[in-house]
């Protein structure tokens, strides 16, 4: 049954009241922790006020007035609907096996950097990640055909013409690179899986700033794209 605005019984809203009043004043209203539950729905952004309407059983209105008496701060209106549009591009990028790989590498190496999809005019960018202030182009290396049986794995690494800072590529067995983008370019580059190849100390390493490594390799000072 929905609830009229002017119903008496409905709970008070008074922006001067403490917290308190206003959980105790909306659970005597709508059961025991339906405050909490209210709170969770509105830390959701992509659930519209029509789906919390129905889930209290009143009109969206009075759902707009509760998020701006019970969660002032929390994101309403079109930063709402934009907060859900990362949410949801996050979950599409995470769908994807070498950017799901790159999220785990990125939180083991990185943990202290947020993560967060590319936003450009018309949407987000594909397979693109920001890393804290750094934006990380993701692809999986494309092994070639070898020559011969005792040749070392080649790998074909791609390039890109947008302006990033580093690429990640997804090896076989877990491994990767991450390698600043200045080395790969536009064209992009081969990658021989062997010690001597100059791209071999980017292997299973993540380098962001100041020339520290968080990986197993030693320590260098190689330069982060910018």
């Amino acid at each position: 049954m929905s609830q009229s605005l002017s119903s008496p019984a409905a709970p008070s809203i008074e922006s001067g009241e403490p917290a308190s009043v206003h959980r105790r004043a909306f659970e005597e209203r709508h059961g025991v922790g339906a405050f909490d539950t209210l709170t969770r729905l509105f830390a959701q952004p992509c659930l519209t006020y029509e789906r919390i309407a129905a889930w209290f059983g009143v009109s969206r209105e009075r759902v707009r007035q509760w998020h701006r008496a019970f969660a002032p701060d929390s994101p309403s209106g079109h930063a709402r609907r934009r907060l859900c549009q990362e949410v949801r591009q996050r979950r599409r990028l995470a769908s994807e096996p070498a950017v799901l790989a790159f999220m785990r590498t990125a939180r083991l190496h990185a943990p202290h950097e947020p993560l967060r999809p590319v936003r450009t005019r018309k949407g987000y960018r594909k397979h693109q990640v920001r890393v804290g202030r750094w934006t990380v182009v993701v692809r999986r290396a494309r092994l070639l055909a070898a020559r011969t049986s005792k040749a070392r794995p080649a790998y074909a690494l791609t390039g890109s013409r947008m302006r990033v800072d580093f690429f990640y590529y997804q090896l076989p067995e877990r491994a990767f690179l991450f390698v600043p983008a200045r080395l790969i370019g536009t064209r992009g580059t081969t990658f021989f899986d062997a010690p001597a190849s100059k791209l071999s100390v980017y292997k299973n390493v993540v380098r962001l700033h100041d020339g520290r490594s968080t990986g197993d390799t030693p320590r260098e000072r190689h330069d982060v794209a910018r």
